[in-house]
């Protein structure tokens, strides 16, 4: 199996690379594990199908992203959104 990791691939791009990054991602997805750190919830729910919310390098919460996405009370709380 393989594993790629990817930390902050958002952070200061144009929102036509984000589009771009993401569906590059989704074709990785396909043959590869990804591993995603990213504060972009945007992004993030769209290629997560599950999630870690690490709060002072502690994990707080985990689920499917699907649950968190309607979650407003954990957004608010831990993700500012």
């Amino acid at each position: 199996n393989r594993l790629l990791l990817i930390d902050e691939p958002s952070e200061g791009l144009a929102p036509v690379l984000i589009e771009q990054m993401i569906e590059a991602i989704e074709a990785l997805s396909e043959t590869t594990t990804v591993l995603l750190v990213e504060q972009n919830f945007i992004v993030a729910s769209r290629l997560a199908q599950s999630y870690v919310i690490i709060e002072e390098g502690r994990s707080v919460q985990a689920g499917r992203m699907e649950d968190l996405v309607d979650d407003d009370e954990t957004i608010q709380r831990y993700l500012g959104v």
